[in-house]
């Protein structure tokens, strides 16, 4: 199942005791999750879907999920959709991807995930624009595609039964 695959790639250390959990490294963090698991991290998610389409209506809760456990609950969890309808129109890409950096100008993240082709294209320019090229970015795309600088990801085709 594709989502089982997507968790799998999440889970299996590509950022959960890699990227984001630093270890708790004296005795005095073993009270609280926070201490324990550091400073609240940020994730964004960008879907390469309609907000609340099938893709996203079914991943979203499994990654905050995913997320939300690994990090004791020490995540901000930022999710976007991008109308793949209108992808094509280049004034509609520039105008998201403009909008998507103004309304994120203060935030700095710590995990970028892209969910289809075009969010891994897309978020590899807003990554770039945001100057967060280091963030590590993990991806699912149907497709194979060069992965960016920093990035991992898994390719699942569609089965439709």
């Amino acid at each position: 199942m594709v989502l089982g695959a997507f968790r799998r790639a999440v889970v299996t250390g590509l950022f959960l005791g890699t990227v984001l959990l630093p270890p708790a490294t004296s005795a005095s963090a073993q009270g609280s999750p926070d201490r324990i698991h550091g400073p609240r991290k940020a994730v964004l998610v960008l879907y390469a879907t309609r907000r609340g389409g099938v893709v996203e209506s079914v991943s979203d809760p499994v990654l905050r999920r995913i997320l939300g456990d690994g990090l004791g609950g020490s995540v901000d969890y930022y999710a976007e959709s991008i109308d793949i309808l209108r992808a094509d129109d280049r004034g509609y890409r520039n105008a998201l991807g403009h909008f998507l950096a103004q309304k994120y100008e203060n935030q700095t993240f710590d995990l970028f995930i892209a969910v289809g082709d075009l969010s891994l294209q897309f978020l590899t320019g807003l990554r770039e624009g945001m100057g967060a090229r280091a963030t590590p970015l993990v991806f699912a795309t149907p497709t194979h595609m060069h992965a960016p600088p920093n990035a991992t990801g898994i390719i699942v085709a569609p089965h439709f039964a």
